[in-house]
């Protein structure tokens, strides 16, 4: 995953219309300009993993997320709330770190899951030397139940990398790192799944 990794922070920023990238058939994409010139990418993608099983595996296993995350630490949480620390090491680039508070809904009724992100600036370590700061991400995460067990997930990502890294580079691989993460999501729900069926054959 290029530099644009980052981009695992998502949610909506404020921009224009949709313009699609990828029609399907494995996963819809589109795009949308950002007043900081950078994309904000939308992936959806209907899987056979309950929605209930990614969404343990989005809250509890974000540290996998990531292929090129360094390091992470929760540093506070609550039922419905946490903030994590992160740093992510990029080839040929600086290193970025960045804060993230990530909120958690859950509709009991409709079974839907959503968590939106955004990086904050007030709390965590501070700014370091070996270190991009960034401090303009949002990312959000939702979890509709399809029927038939089956799930369409839906994320929204943006992220300001800052620093000398081209918005062309950026924008050009942008929707390549969100699959990615949506395809990481999906195999970590598949595996905690798995995970639980085994304990309950016990």
């Amino acid at each position: 995953m290029g530099p644009v990794s980052i981009l695992l922070l998502a949610t909506a920023a404020a921009g224009g219309q949709w313009e699609l990238v990828h029609p399907g058939p494995d996963a819809i994409v589109e795009k949308r300009a950002n007043g900081d010139g950078f994309y904000e990418i939308r992936v959806t993608k209907v899987s056979d993993v309950s929605a209930a099983a990614i969404a343990d595996a989005y809250w509890n296993e974000r540290e996998t997320t990531l292929k090129t995350q360094k390091k992470y630490v929760v540093l506070s949480r609550t039922a419905d709330e946490k903030v994590a620390y992160l740093q992510l090491h990029l080839p040929i680039v600086k290193d970025r770190d960045y804060t993230i508070r990530i909120a958690r809904y859950f509709d009991a009724v409709s079974g839907l899951f959503q968590f939106s992100g955004r990086c904050v600036s007030d709390t965590g370590p501070p700014p370091n030397d070996d270190h991009v700061r960034v401090t303009a991400c949002t990312a959000q995460l939702t979890l509709e139940p399809a029927g038939d067990g089956r799930t369409v997930v839906t994320y929204v990502a943006f992220a300001n990398p800052e620093g000398r890294i081209p918005k062309w580079v950026v924008n050009a691989v942008a929707a390549k790192a969100v699959i990615e993460v949506v395809d990481k999501l999906i195999e970590l729900g598949r595996d905690r799944a798995s995970q639980a069926l085994s304990s309950g054959g016990r």
